[in-house]
């Protein structure tokens, strides 16, 4: 990967210098069995260690295109990499890691991306992409997921600038702090636990008073107070009509 990325950038830089004309974008599209976190991994050390390209540009986002009719087949499948020679054939580099297992290389492709598109959405019913939108969802729930068909989707999303943390950005550990934090912001928001004294969560239990609370002098209006007296009212000229 990093010499023939890393040459056909400098040699489209070299032309767009001699141009005049600076890129505004360039898109890398990789195989469909890449590895995005050691891609993104071979940037940063590149980036670490000084290398001039990253004067001109730098690693943005990254986008993972699911194919949605049969990524919950093979996510489901323990087979390693050789046994679906379809998924490795012509792609050399990926000899060296054919034992890995094919979920994994799946998980990897679905958390190290700033978007996840649904392709193919045409070709699923509506429960099938229900099923795979929560569990792409709960692999990385900082990712934007879109569903989409022959993979159509509006580049000023995928390409935009509008995301505060990104993906591309980060390491290892801060997708593991990324993915802790989305979910804690998810707990909180749906947080019914009575009991729960977690002062992040965000609790609105509507409790009800209108059996138990006897406090003739409570002024507390969420109460519902509904006193008798009925059977202790003795005022001969009282007048209210709850009284008998």
């Amino acid at each position: 990967f990093p010499c023939c990325i890393l040459q056909s950038l400098l040699q489209l830089l070299a032309v767009a210098a001699q141009k005049g004309e600076m890129y505004d974008r360039i898109v890398i599209e990789t195989s469909g069995v890449s590895e995005p976190k050691a891609i993104r991994r071979q940037f940063f050390d590149l980036m670490i260690g000084g290398h001039p390209i990253f004067d001109f540009c730098d690693l943005q986002n990254m986008v993972t295109v699911v194919d949605s009719g049969n990524f919950l087949p093979l996510y489901e499948t323990s087979q390693e990499l050789f046994e679906k020679p379809e998924l490795i054939e012509g792609d050399d580099m990926m000899i060296d890691v054919a034992t890995r297992q094919v979920v994994d290389l799946l998980t990897d492709q679905v958390e190290t991306a700033d978007y996840v598109l649904l392709n193919k959405k045409d070709k699923v019913g509506g429960e099938t992409m229900a099923k795979l939108t929560s569990i792409v969802k709960a692999m990385n729930p900082t990712a934007e997921v879109i569903e989409c068909e022959h993979g159509k989707v509006d580049l000023k999303v995928v390409l935009g600038n509008d995301r505060e943390t990104w993906i591309a950005h980060g390491d290892d550990e801060d997708d593991f702090r990324m993915a802790l934090n989305a979910v804690k912001k998810e707990s909180a928001a749906s947080c019914e636990d009575p009991e729960c004294t977690d002062p992040s969560h965000a609790h609105s239990h509507a409790h009800s008073h209108s059996a138990d609370c006897k406090d003739e002098d409570c002024k507390d209006e969420s109460h519902d107070h509904a006193h008798s007296h009925s059977a202790e009212c003795k005022d001969e000229d009282c007048t209210d009509a709850s009284h008998t």
